[in-house]
């Protein structure tokens, strides 16, 4: 074989073989194609079924929420008493479940708590009197406040009871689910 015949001969396999290489190059990328496809479909089916599961947990986060809720109510909100020690006495019963009394505040500066409550415990049917002592001199009638009573469940989701009144009429009475508040870094 001469010089120029094995230059031919070795272009021919050079040819081949980048022909093979190519041709492997592509079904390797087809492949790779398909398998990321799979991949991308696979990671959308799984997304969905986070967002469905993510419901349910919200749902029954909910239900539960629900089935364990107190539900106060007021009964009365009067002044009472002899000065110096006029009193805002205001009484209310649980008719939903279980609850833990976790603070009491009064925005007025006419009045200020006398017990602090934290850690009591109102079952269903219960009543209790918040006690709140008069500590501007004032006619009781002009007298402006809103007292808080905030408490929780069983699963410790947190509530707010708030009565608004002046003197001894009730304005306004809430009693509100107090949603999860997410902090971010």
């Amino acid at each position: 074989m001469t010089d120029p015949q094995l230059a031919n001969l070795i272009e021919a396999i050079s040819a081949i073989a980048t022909v093979s290489t190519l041709v492997y190059a592509i079904r390797q990328g087809i492949k790779n194609s398909k398998k990321i496809n799979d991949l991308a479909e696979i990671t959308k089916q799984l997304s969905e079924q986070n967002g469905l599961t993510y419901n349910q947990i919200l749902l029954q986060k909910y239900a539960m929420r629900e089935a364990a809720a107190p539900q106060f109510t007021l009964i009365s909100a009067t002044f009472g008493g002899v000065a110096p020690t006029i009193i805002l006495k205001i009484a209310i019963q649980n008719k939903g479940k279980v609850a833990t009394v976790t603070e009491t505040y009064v925005d007025s500066e006419a009045l200020i708590p006398i017990e602090p409550s934290p850690n009591l415990i109102l079952r269903t049917s219960d009543s209790y009197a918040f006690k709140f002592q008069q500590i501007q001199k004032a006619p009781t009638a002009n007298i402006a406040w809103t007292a808080y009573i905030y408490h929780e469940d069983f699963y410790n989701n947190k509530y707010e009871f708030k009565i608004t009144g002046k003197g001894n009429n009730v304005d306004k009475v809430i009693h509100n689910y107090i949603e999860e508040q997410v902090h971010q870094a």
